[in-house]
């Protein structure tokens, strides 16, 4: 039963305890819900409500939170989500493609390749993680459109549940309730082009806002333009001085062609070209979400928040592998013969999901508490199909068909049921010690209508946080924190029942003459299946995490200069990590891992002038158990430097650059194959006239070359290795208006 989860059941006793014991006299209690030692450096230490799932100053948190808002996501070259995400410690963000269309996200020494997602990603609240892989499809929010970006480090099992092990994303869109309409238009390098349009006002009484953003690229290399549509917005349906709901919607399309990686053979003979094998790659989908948020104030100091919303996504995706390379030594060819297989995934997902949740207040002499209690429901289903596109030696590609679906290999339907409860309570014990605790318990029950597979899982995940107040004056505000939690992590669909197959050349010394891709004297006469590469037997992964850090704000200059600085220390051990095998070709668990890291920020704001920022991320991603003990995970950089600034000669002109260092990244889990380090450097100048603003965005400035990440070639004993190349410099050209 789902109520027999003891250490659940204490947290909610405790909490039911102190609330009925303090809640009193509600109706003449004061409405200040800050610290009222948190009330300076308004621009620097602004209210989040992500770290804690209800309101707190930035500074009086319990976990490593940063916050980026309006004014620095419109001064920096920012032209996608990744963009402004990588201008915070400890985000990285890796493209295959060189534009940043196809980005994949790393965080606190958690990557999943582009087959796994480790931080959760909300907008407005809503998540927006995908159903199958559990991936983000970074282009489905115009980053321009939002009005802050809150980003909270480290395992939040605590409050969020499954997929927010390494963080969580919340990405917060316009609540002004002035009228405002924004224009925008841009076009560059590579046949790039954006529209932009958001617009907010209200109609009967009613309030709305709404975007439209569309966006298309010829790529950088061969085989990689895209085209990216979104449209969306909301409606208040009602508002009152105790109820407000809301409808919202959110809508994608895309398409989308993935050159590929290039072997290392081939990068410094033409680095803008997509092999043949990769000519028919790229995704088609389309994505609908719509849902409902209801707010009702039952007293001055308790709120009832219910949400609820569908979304849907159609999906296709071709996609090819390369399953290993041939030694043809022995035929007398002094080269590797490649083979590759070409498969069409077409799918389709619906989920439902709904959050309720009570938030309160309570105060007892000068002391004061905040609590939250909450529950979440959810089911998901999947429908898969793959179909056979091509299957062969590199050569062969070359009478290698248009796609088509006249082969069906597979297909299944997978399931998944959630169910989660949460409690937190956050008391402030002075003016200068806050202690905050709570707990989540998760339910997941995952089956397969094809296999027959039937499994639940059960999770308990608590946090303990204590922030210390250290300095409060005219000067200087600062606070240290630690925290200590448990994380998890359950495999996603994908990982446990994706049904592409692995096909493998079979009897590669035959001499009969039959021909393999029509290639005869290959003597690759036949092929082997093997299973799909998902591991239905997959362990979710936890994590015990402990962090200190602290926040320190001082004013050089009251209202003309602010100086913020902030670092973290964390230590998570890891069991059941999830990894792909190549030696398997199919996931599996890699024992015990250690996560370790210092994450530094700093930020100079000139009010008037402008903001200088820099950030530094060491991590170190060890694995504690199986044959590559103590060696670091593969394609995980140790460290990450960026830093830049976003400067006001003028009211009107606005120069800024931005810079990003990687270093210290092993492409295969022996360590003998090391990524080169690279750097790259963003520019943008704007300036503006009347009620138009122009911008010119210069990417990778010093025009380096480098390639983002990488992998090794499958096969056991080949020295091939394929890699991502970055994309050269690039203009754009844009043109914004706000009325």
């Amino acid at each position: 039963m789902l109520f027999q989860n003891r250490q659940f059941m204490l947290i909610v006793i405790i909490h039911i305890y102190i609330t009925g014991v303090f809640a009193t006299n509600l109706n003449n209690l004061p409405t200040n819900l800050e610290n009222p030692s948190d009330t300076l450096f308004i621009r620097m230490n602004p209210v989040t409500v992500t770290a804690e799932r209800t309101q707190a100053s930035l500074a009086s948190v319990t976990l490593a939170t940063s916050v980026i808002d309006h004014e620095l996501i419109q001064s920096l070259p920012l032209n996608h989500l990744t963009d402004a995400l990588s201008v915070s410690a400890g985000m990285m963000m890796v493209q295959r493609d060189g534009l940043g269309w196809q980005s994949d996200l790393m965080v606190r020494g958690f990557y999943g390749g582009g087959e796994a997602e480790y931080v959760l990603l909300l907008l407005d609240g809503q998540p927006m993680n995908s159903v199958g892989n559990g991936l983000v499809n970074w282009l489905e929010v115009p980053v321009h459109n939002l009005e802050r970006i809150e980003i909270v480090r480290g395992g939040l099992g605590a409050l969020y549940g499954d997929a927010a092990l390494g963080g969580v994303v919340n990405l917060i869109t316009n609540s002004s309730k002035k009228p405002t309409t924004s224009l925008s238009v841009a076009a560059g390098s590579f046949g790039t082009s954006t529209f932009g349009l958001s617009h907010n006002n209200s109609f009967l009484g009613h309030r709305y806002k709404m975007f439209l953003s569309n966006e298309k690229t010829d790529g950088y290399r061969d085989n990689s333009n895209g085209s990216n549509f979104q449209l969306g917005g909301s409606l208040n349906l009602v508002q009152t001085e105790k109820l407000n709901v809301d409808i919202h919607s959110s809508n994608h399309l895309q398409t989308v062609q993935e050159s590929g990686p290039l072997p290392s053979d081939s990068l410094t003979s033409n680095r803008l070209a997509s092999e043949l094998p990769f000519k028919e790659d790229g995704t088609s989908e389309i994505s609908n979400k719509l849902g409902l948020r209801a707010q009702y104030n039952l007293s001055k100091n308790h709120t009832l928040s219910v949400d609820a919303w569908y979304d849907r996504k159609d999906q296709s995706k071709i996609r090819t592998l390369p399953v290993m390379s041939i030694n043809l030594q022995e035929h007398g060819i002094e080269q590797e013969l490649r083979v590759l297989d070409t498969q069409e995934r077409v799918s389709n997902s619906n989920r439902y999901q709904a959050n309720a949740q009570l938030t309160g207040v309570n105060y007892w002499g000068n002391k004061m508490s905040r609590w939250i209690l909450g529950s979440n429901i959810g089911h998901a289903t999947l429908d898969d199909k793959y179909y056979d596109v091509f299957f062969g030696s590199l050569p062969a590609y070359t009478d290698m068909p248009d796609a088509n679906q006249d082969i069906l290999l597979t297909q299944s339907t997978t399931n998944r049921q959630s169910l989660a409860l949460y409690a937190q309570e956050t008391v402030y014990l002075t003016k200068w010690l806050k202690i905050a605790g709570g707990g989540r318990f998760d339910k997941i029950h995952d089956t397969s209508d094809n296999t027959g597979f039937d499994k639940t899982e059960k999770a308990f995940s608590p946090f303990l946080g204590v922030n210390v107040q250290y300095v409060n004056n005219e000067h200087s505000t600062g606070h240290f924190y630690v925290n200590a939690s448990n994380a998890f992590k359950t495999p996603t669909l994908d990982q446990r029942f994706d049904q592409r197959l692995v096909r493998m050349p079979f009897d590669m010394n035959d001499t009969t003459g039959a021909s393999f891709g029509g290639y005869a004297f290959y003597g690759i006469v036949d092929t082997v299946t093997f299973p799909p590469i998902s591991n239905a037997e997959l362990n979710p992964q936890y994590s015990n995490n402990l962090e200190f850090g602290f926040q320190h704000l001082h004013t050089l200059n009251p209202n003309v200069m602010d100086l913020r600085l902030s670092a973290s220390i964390y230590t998570m051990d890891v069991r059941n990590e999830f990894d792909f095998s190549f030696e398997t070709f199919s996931y599996i668990n890699i024992g015990k891992s250690k996560h370790t890291g210092l994450e530094l920020e700093g930020e100079l704001d000139w009010y008037s002038k402008g903001r200088v920022f820099a950030n530094y991320t060491y991590q170190d991603v060890v694995a504690k158990s199986g044959s590559f003990k103590n060696k670091n995970l593969k394609a995980i950089p140790k460290q990450f430097i960026s830093g830049g600034f976003a400067l006001k000669p003028t009211k009107s002109l606005t120069v800024s650059l931005v810079g990003r260092l990687f270093k210290d990244a092993y492409l295969d889990d022996a360590n003998t194959v090391k990524l080169k380090d690279y750097s790259s450097w963003d520019s943008k100048v704007s300036y503006k006239m009347f009620n138009l603003t122009f911008s010119l965005d210069i990417r990778n400035v010093l025009d380096a070359s480098f390639e983002s990440t990488g992998y090794p070639d499958p096969t056991p004993g080949s020295s091939m290795q394929y890699y991502f190349p970055s994309a050269s410099r690039s203009y754009q050209f844009g043109v914004q208006t706000t009325f």
